[in-house]
């Protein structure tokens, strides 16, 4: 079984009415393509049980580098919130002092609609928090769910359910971690 069997595209549904692709839509996706490795080995985490936020940026000369929290000791863990909290604050830093272009967390949560009582049920969600040098920031949205070992995604909010599609199927150069993960920030207890 290859890496990408666990994907399963949506089946679309007409329902009416057709999503317009425009220039923002194209602008947003060949930004979000920059990063579809990323999605694609955040995914792959959660289908290991991991659910720890990572993270990506563009440098000063166009590159990417993967940016990861770990922690040195078993025992002790920052929370989610704790960790994008921290590389929102690093990666602000960065792009106010022209190191970085633009930065990218990617964190699993859920999302609720009316009716739905946040305390049981709600929809799993990977979103893509992003911000850019020029000040554009947002967090796009990918509601999802594991059928066995099949991830089922709906389309990433903004995009189209093609361009969703080739994101989510972009496949990975290599097997190890570090490969994309450049920049690990080991974190001790604080004391």
């Amino acid at each position: 079984m290859g890496l990408f069997d666990l994907f399963k595209k949506k089946k679309a549904t007409n329902t009416g009415s057709s999503q317009v692709i425009n220039e923002s839509s194209i602008a947003k996706f060949e930004f979000l393509s920059k990063y579809a490795a990323y999605l694609v080995l955040h995914i792959n985490n959660q289908n290991e049980n991991n659910y720890s936020p990572i993270a990506a940026y563009e440098n000063a000369k166009n590159e990417l580098v993967g940016h990861l929290y770990v922690s040195d000791e078993t025992s002790y863990s920052l929370s989610a919130d704790e960790v994008i909290a921290k590389m929102r604050l690093d990666f602000d830093n960065r792009l106010s002092s022209d190191k970085i272009k633009s930065y990218v967390i990617f964190y699993h949560s859920k999302i609720y609609s009316e009716g739905i009582d946040p305390e049981t049920i709600g929809l799993n969600c990977i979103f893509i928090e992003y911000k850019k040098q020029d000040g554009e920031n947002g967090v796009f949205k990918m509601p999802y769910i594991w059928d066995g070992a099949a991830f089922i995604y709906h389309n990433i909010s903004e995009l189209t359910h093609e361009q969703t599609t080739e994101i989510v199927s972009t496949e990975l150069e290599g097997e190890s971690i570090s490969a994309y993960f450049q920049e690990q920030v080991v974190f001790k207890p604080e004391m």
